[in-house]
């Protein structure tokens, strides 16, 4: 082979190698594009970056800035999971459902249903719309990815107590105290089904454990005293009904809540 050939064959070896790194570095360039509008919009909403979760939305204004962030990044990626994802948690925080749940899925399509969060939180949407069968299969499917999320389990509590399925239920809430102690309103609900259902002992165990795991809870005390008034057991319906009465009795809700309670009735 001449000298010539030889030549020419490493200069297009290097030409290619030169073009591989040169697409590989403007795909990285524009990954962090996009990571950086993600960013700046999951702030201007309010969320959490270390957990992926909004506790409470921040204002209008904040949300349609954010979402003007989004979609130029799905301008850049249309199939980042990440990008659909936020833009489902901009528009359920706008109060646009249905563009939500179509995000959401596409979230999970485009990221071949790993994305843990948009899993959970579309089933937490379609429980609150009363599609509980199909919440409960979304949140079975969080189960596949997390295991140890007690929010999963309290979830799946709620939505099979919603379906009728108490036995269930109480397995979840016991699923989730397991995996955290100190989630007031799991021991809250476990202690009001378990009291609906006959199960007085059982109950009483899990109203010592928030006892020792948590300061006592205003919603653990109402169920336990409403529990004891159905059973007749009226020195154990004060006691909870004293600890209920004296803990926040600045609103009228509460106030309200608390003659329901007196008077036997879930509030």
């Amino acid at each position: 082979m001449e000298v010539s050939t030889i030549l020419a064959s490493f200069a297009i070896l290097i030409s290619i190698a030169s073009l591989t790194h040169s697409v590989r570095q403007a795909k990285v360039t524009k990954r962090l594009k996009i990571e950086s509008m993600l960013h700046e919009a999951w702030d201007l909403i309010g969320g959490d970056l270390g957990t992926d979760r909004v506790t409470t939305f921040s204002n209008e204004e904040n949300l349609v800035l954010a979402r003007r962030n989004v979609e130029k990044a799905i301008i850049l990626d249309p199939n980042y999971p990440k990008s659909r994802y936020v833009m489902a948690v901009i528009f359920e925080g706008m109060g646009k459902l249905d563009s939500s749940e179509l995000e959401y899925n596409k979230a999970l399509n485009f990221s071949n249903h790993k994305l843990f969060s948009a899993t959970h939180n579309l089933g937490r949407m379609m429980s609150k719309s009363g599609r509980h069968k199909e919440a409960i299969v979304l949140y079975k499917k969080s189960l596949d990815k997390s295991t140890n999320k007690p929010e999963i389990y309290f979830n799946l509590g709620v939505t099979c107590h919603e379906v009728g399925n108490t036995e269930e239920a109480i397995r979840y809430f016991e699923e989730s105290i397991n995996i955290d102690k100190t989630k007031s309103k799991a021991y809250s609900n476990i202690v009001a089904l378990l009291g609906m259902s006959g199960n007085i002992e059982r109950a009483e165990y899990y109203l010592n454990m928030a006892a020792e795991n948590m300061a006592e809870d205003v919603d653990v005390c109402r169920n336990a005293s409403a529990m004891y008034q159905a059973i007749g057991n009226l020195e154990k319906f004060k006691i909870y009904f004293e600890k209920y009465n004296c803990s926040d009795k600045s609103t009228d809700t509460n106030k309200s809540c608390k003659r329901d309670a007196a008077n036997g009735a879930p509030c």
